[in-house]
C-alpha cells in the first residue's frame, strides 16, 4: 500500500499544486512545505503548511500554522465548532506550538480517484484558513466565539473555490457519504466520464438521452456510496447543438439551491475543438443567489466566465462562448 501510494500522489500531486517531494523516515514516507498563504489583511503573508504521511494503511492530509496559544480555551471552543461542522480533527500541539487540522485517514477507493484525491488534498486548508481566521477575529478584536463561527460557517463559500470540496469519505470503507452523492456527480464522476472519451461520451448522450446518464449514474453511486442511491433529481436534456461534427447537450437540473449544486451541465463536443465540461453553479453574495457560468478542464481546473442574477444568463455566457 505504501509504495502504491507514493506512486499515485506522485502522478497527481502537481495536478493538485502541490509541489512536493518525499522523504523516508522510520518507514513511513513524509512530505510537506509552505501550500497557502494569505494576502489580505488582517492576516496578509502568514503562511500555512501542508504535509502528508504516507504508511502501509494509506495516507493522512494535514494542514499545519504554526503560533504560540498561551491560553487555548477560545481555540478550544472553535475547533469544538469547526470540528462538529465539517468533520474534521482540529487540535492545538503545544509540544509544538502548532494547530494542527487533518482530515484522517485515506485509503480504498479514495487512492485511485484523482479527482476525490484533489479534494482531500485541499480539504485540510480550507477548514484550517477559516479556523486561523476566526481565531483572529476572536483573540485580535475581542469577539464572541460563536458569533465568529455562525458568521465564517455562513459565509464559508468566501474561503473556498470550487475545487476545494470534500466529499465526506468514511474512513473505514473509503466511500462517500450520504447527503455528498450530488457533488460527486456533479463536479467529478460526469467530468471524468466526459473527458475519459468526449466523442463517445456525446453521441451515446445525443442517442440514449435521459436514460444514458440514469444509467452511469446508478452504476457509480452503487459502487461508490455509503448509503442507499437516491432518487434521481428531475433532470431533462435540452440540445444546443446537433450535427455530424458537432454535439453540445444541456442537462437541466431544477432543484439547484445549495452552493456550488449545479442548475444545468452542458456537454460540449466538436471534431474542431476542444471539448469542454460546462456547468452553472449556485453561488450566494451577501445572501442574494446568483449563478456563475463555469466549467471543468481535462486536467479537473475548475474555470470562470462570469456571473448572472438567473440561470438564463449564466447558460447565455456559456452559449456565447460555444458559437
Amino acid at each position: 500500500m505504501k509504495e502504491k501510494c507514493k506512486e499515485f500522489m506522485e502522478r497527481n500531486l502537481e495536478k493538485a499544486g502541490v509541489p512536493f517531494s518525499f522523504e523516508l523516515i522510520d518507514d513511513e514516507f513524509y512530505a510537506s512545505g509552505e501550500y497557502y498563504t494569505f494576502t489580505e489583511e488582517p492576516l496578509k503573508n502568514v503562511q500555512l503548511i501542508q504535509r502528508f504521511i504516507i504508511d502501509n494503511d494509506g495516507i493522512i492530509s494535514m494542514a499545519l500554522y504554526e503560533v504560540n496559544i498561551e491560553d487555548t480555551s477560545k481555540f478550544d471552543e472553535l475547533a469544538a465548532l469547526f470540528s462538529e461542522k465539517f468533520e474534521i480533527r482540529i487540535r492545538y500541539d503545544t509540544d509544538y506550538s502548532t494547530i494542527k487540522v487533518d482530515a484522517g485517514m485515506a485509503a480504498g477507493a479514495l487512492i485511485e480517484n484523482a479527482r476525490m484525491f484533489r479534494s482531500f488534498v485541499t480539504y485540510p486548508l480550507l477548514v484550517l484558513r477559516m479556523v486561523v481566521y476566526a481565531y483572529y477575529m476572536v483573540t485580535e478584536n475581542d469577539l464572541d466565539v460563536k458569533e465568529v463561527f455562525d458568521d465564517i460557517a455562513e459565509h464559508q463559500g468566501d474561503f473556498l473555490i470550487a475545487d476545494e470540496i470534500t466529499y465526506n469519505i468514511d474512513e473505514e470503507n473509503g466511500l462517500i457519504k450520504e447527503g455528498n452523492e450530488r457533488y460527486f456527480i456533479e463536479h467529478d464522476f460526469l467530468p471524468a466520464e466526459f473527458y475519459a472519451d468526449p466523442e463517445a461520451f456525446a453521441r451515446s448522450l445525443k442517442s440514449e438521452k435521459e436514460e444514458f446518464l440514469k444509467r452511469i449514474i446508478d452504476d457509480v453511486l452503487l459502487e461508490n456510496t455509503a448509503m442507499p442511491v437516491p432518487e434521481h433529481e428531475d433532470f431533462k436534456l435540452e440540445v444546443i447543438a446537433d450535427s455530424d461534427d458537432c454535439v453540445c447537450m444541456d442537462m437541466v437540473i431544477p432543484v439547484a439551491e445549495k452552493y456550488l449544486e449545479c442548475s444545468d451541465i452542458i456537454f460540449f463536443w466538436s471534431s474542431k475543438e476542444k471539448p469542454v465540461y460546462y456547468t452553472v453553479e449556485i453561488k450566494y453574495e451577501n445572501d442574494k443567489k446568483t449563478w456563475l457560468a463555469c466549467a471543468w478542464d481535462e486536467s479537473g481546473n475548475h474555470l470562470d466566465f462570469g456571473k448572472a442574477d438567473d440561470r438564463e444568463g449564466a447558460v447565455a455566457i456559456i452559449k456565447e462562448r460555444i458559437k
